[in-house]
């Protein structure tokens, strides 16, 4: 089986400054590949007012600065092209869609929702997972600490769907699909494109009314 872990990565050699990362490890132990986070989290990983003025416990001297990400290919899994999404990168289209727009068959999210336990942020976040899924076309892996955890299709159905305060193990299957959504393509696009076409048909109808009238 292979591993993929997230854990803090050194900017480099005796710098204090930190990526935000997530490890693909096979059965023999070696790394396969590795993404840095590329959308840091307002507040809790991005300096603000002052470079000293934190989150009590992502203080200068216990991690540093966390850093953006650059390395945006998907991992190279033994059996396909993983695309990484970690915790808040799932808020928007963006990261799903680049990751898919590079070659990412299948979608993961790595996320730690104990931030916000017991409020309606958890089901929040599991469902616009789902959205990611949907518009990308591609199934979607939801690792979750103390949150929703599951498994989504690129149709956005839920195959599985767990909440745990423990340790467990959510048995599924989900496919590396090729396929690509046109939303993924286009983007935004594709959503005005349609309003343009609702506009366009609306005043046809509105022509047509004030003609049958005269």
């Amino acid at each position: 089986a292979e591993h993929l872990i997230g854990i803090s990565s050194l900017v480099s050699e005796g710098s204090n400054d930190v990526y935000n990362s997530a490890y693909l490890i096979n059965h023999q132990g070696n790394i396969l590949s590795r993404y840095d986070k590329e959308t840091l989290l307002s507040l809790l990983e991005t300096p603000y007012l002052s470079k000293n003025i934190r989150i009590p416990f992502l203080l200068e001297n216990a991690y540093g600065s966390f850093k953006y990400g650059s390395n945006n290919a998907p991992l190279k899994s033994e059996n396909g092209d993983l695309g990484v999404l970690i915790c808040n990168e799932t808020s928007t289209a963006y990261e799903a869609m680049k990751s898919v727009n590079h070659g990412a068959k299948l979608l993961i999210n790595l996320s730690n929702d104990t931030w916000f336990e017991n409020t309606h942020f958890i089901n929040w976040h599991f469902h616009v997972c789902r959205l990611r899924a949907v518009e990308t076309g591609k199934d979607m892996i939801i690792n979750s600490n103390r949150g929703i955890g599951g498994i989504i299709r690129g149709d956005g159905k839920i195959e599985v769907q767990q909440t745990s305060n423990k340790p467990i193990c959510i048995k599924g299957t989900v496919k590396f699909r090729e396929h690509t959504s046109l939303y993924s393509k286009l983007g935004d696009w594709v959503i005005y494109l349609g309003m343009i076409v609702l506009i366009f048909i609306f005043f046809r109808k509105t022509e047509n009314s004030a003609k049958a009238k005269v």
